[in-house]
């Protein structure tokens, strides 16, 4: 058989010994007295503890936690869900996804996102009229002009982790495309204005993104900024 080669090595291999039998009731007998409950459970307790302590730190790409300051008043003051809504509105539109929607249809779009957010106290008709001028304002704007000459090197929402010891890094690239000479990344904001504080954090938090980005593509990033999404429709870009 398939084994035929095998045996005259097998041959010379020992038998392993055979253990002698033992009875399984002899030796000590444990009683219930002998068990000391209070320190198993106390063992039991501390090893969930200890099975409970984070192995790591989770840290935003500024190494402190993200909030949408009081102003992000783009559509009532609704800070961090409205800024949801602009930021997947825009990967759709640059994704293609929104091409066969009307103005009418877009809106009932926008409407579904604010929804699918549950905001409380929302105006969604100011809301929805706010992200609708973010996108019209991306469609006029030269980083839609850019995309379009991209040739197709284009992606949106790319996540990351990354970090040294316990502590690590996450983050989302919200837009990233090929230009002359390497890449370009883009970070959407829902803030009517950029405070000197505001802008040295996002400056920080897009260094990382691109460093990131460098690392993994093994080529330059030549240009970052910010896009804030006013409801003016105005195209308001600030290179970093």
């Amino acid at each position: 058989g398939a084994w035929a080669a095998l045996e005259p090595v097998a041959q010379t291999v020992p038998d392993l010994p055979i253990p002698p039998a033992t009875d399984p009731h002899s030796g000590a007998q444990t009683t219930a007295t002998s068990i000391d409950v209070e320190a198993l459970q106390q063992q039991t307790r501390s090893r969930w503890a200890q099975a409970r302590l984070p192995t790591h730190v989770l840290e935003s790409v500024t190494g402190e936690h993200e909030i949408d300051p009081p102003c992000s008043q783009e559509a009532g003051g609704h800070g961090g869900g409205y800024g949801t809504v602009v930021h997947r509105l825009l990967e759709h539109v640059v994704k293609g996804r929104l091409a066969d929607l009307d103005d009418t249809a877009t809106a009932v779009y926008v409407r579904y996102l604010l929804a699918s957010q549950s905001l409380r106290d929302m105006d969604t008709t100011s809301a929805t009229e706010a992200a609708l001028g973010a996108l019209h304002a991306f469609r006029k704007s030269e980083i839609w002009k850019e995309l379009e000459e991209a040739a197709g090197v284009v992606h949106t929402e790319v996540p990351f982790a990354g970090g040294t010891g316990k502590s690590v890094r996450r983050g989302v690239i919200d837009l990233v495309y090929r230009v002359d000479g390497g890449w370009k990344i883009v970070d959407y904001k829902t803030h009517i204005q950029l405070t000197p504080e505001l802008t040295q954090r996002f400056s920080r938090q897009v260094a990382a993104y691109a460093d990131h980005w460098e690392t993994v593509s093994d080529e330059p990033v030549v240009e970052r900024g910010l896009w804030l999404a006013a409801s003016s429709g105005t195209d308001r870009y600030y290179a970093l």
